[in-house]
């Protein structure tokens, strides 16, 4: 006669299905392990993924206040040069100023000796009125 394979009776199935059990128990308890390390290593590769990110974003933040500092340092030392400019500006404007009152006032002498000449005075006579003042 044949064996089948199937089982014949309650308690041959219930062998059936605890051996089948025992030999899956390891494989399960091994994909399990595997399932979780493969989780674990993805959160892993994730964390240093934003571990990265923030690396590199901080980068750059410390990379925007250098250049923020820079940018500072320069428009202070262009606000600090423009007030120079405007006082030496302003120095050559009354220099300037300075300068053509000294000349006006030497015209308007050259004109005064020039008409004291043409009514007849010399230099000496307006020296010695001068000094008579």
């Amino acid at each position: 006669m044949l064996t089948s394979p199937f089982p014949q009776s309650w308690r041959e199935l219930v062998y059936l299905l605890i051996g089948t059990l025992i030999t899956l128990i390891p494989q399960l308890v091994s994909s399990y392990r595997n399932r979780k390390k493969s989780d674990l290593e993805n959160e892993e590769t994730e964390a240093r993924a934003a571990l990265a990110q923030a690396e590199a974003r901080s980068l750059q933040v410390r990379d925007d206040i250098a250049t923020s500092e820079g940018v500072r340092h320069m428009l202070s030392t262009m606000i600090e040069t423009g007030d120079k400019l405007r006082e030496q500006q302003q120095r050559i404007f009354e220099l300037e100023r300075d300068q053509i009152a000294l000349t006006m006032k030497r015209e308007e002498v050259k004109r005064m000796l020039a008409f004291l000449h043409m009514k007849g005075y010399s230099y000496a006579d307006v020296e010695k009125m001068r000094e008579e003042k």
